[in-house]
């Protein structure tokens, strides 16, 4: 199973940035779950304006940017964001906005974008609710987003990192937002395809 990297480490050391940037690129990563199997869950993108949550370097963004009309890379760090822009010019792809800052208070306009997603990331924010809350808040009424994770059987209450599928499934249902789908899109991974309370 791929080793667990903390999104929140310091990546204004050079050093920890290009750890965290070879692990992110890995081979491990992409057989695991391909950004192609992840995107194939979103609605049809033609025209599409699409929110990236925990961008990486550009994993889900840059193939994506193909298929949609605009995708909003979000990320902590502005050296990922930088790395998604320079990748993107090399790709000739100029629909990428970038975006920085804390994702439980994102700077977009309620009902702004089709489509948004969290891949293997949410389980950095606590409490993780105010990110669902902040998804269903940007995406259109009949927007959906998807939520991306590694399955596991230890709780954060427990000690432990990651956000067992049982204790999102509850998060979702307190926020009485619709769960679309719940599905199991690689081994030890979870998918939720989340909607809106219209």
């Amino acid at each position: 199973m791929t080793k667990h990297v903390h999104e929140h480490h310091n990546l204004e050391n050079e050093e920890n940035f290009k750890r965290m940037v070879a692990v992110l690129d890995g081979e491990e990563r992409k057989q695991l779950l391909p950004a192609e199997k992840i995107i194939s869950y979103l609605p049809d993108l033609v025209g599409k304006t699409i929110f990236d949550g925990g961008a990486g370097t550009g994993f889900l963004t840059l193939p994506l940017a193909k298929q949609a009309e605009k995708v909003i890379a979000f990320d902590q760090s502005e050296k990922m964001l930088d790395l998604i822009q320079e990748r993107a010019a090399k790709e000739k792809l100029e629909n990428i906005t970038s975006m920085s800052g804390d994702i439980k208070t994102i700077d977009l306009p309620d009902n702004s974008v089709d489509a948004a997603i969290v891949s293997v990331m949410i389980h950095e924010v606590h409490p993780f609710q105010d990110v669902l809350q902040e998804l269903a808040r940007i995406i259109k009424p009949k927007g959906q987003f998807v939520i991306v994770e590694f399955e596991s059987v230890t709780s954060h209450e427990n000690g432990g990192h990651r956000i067992p599928s049982q204790v999102m499934k509850k998060g979702i249902e307190e926020l009485h937002l619709p769960i679309i789908k719940q599905t199991i899109p690689a081994e030890g991974m979870y998918l939720f395809i989340v909607g809106k309370n219209s």
